[in-house]
């Protein structure tokens, strides 16, 4: 099962780093014309975008630790 679940964990990992990049740059931006709703939409939109990606990381992971390797069974 390990084997199985090292590809959406690497996934999950890849993605939050890209989002954690994307905040981080609008939180930090050398730009002092930018916003203020700016930064904060900038900074909060990557953060929920890493939750729900989080949540849905570790729902694949529970499936497959369940034995659903297939995800197309159920439409």
């Amino acid at each position: 099962m390990w084997k199985k679940g090292i590809a959406p964990i690497v996934i999950v990992v890849l993605f939050l780093a890209g989002l954690a990049a994307v905040g981080r740059w609008f939180l930090f931006s050398p730009d002092p014309q930018m916003p203020f709703w700016l930064r904060v939409a900038g900074v909060w939109l990557p953060a929920g975008a890493g939750a729900a990606l989080t949540a849905v990381g570790i729902e694949r992971i529970l499936e497959l630790k369940r034995g659903q390797e297939d995800d197309l069974t159920k439409y």
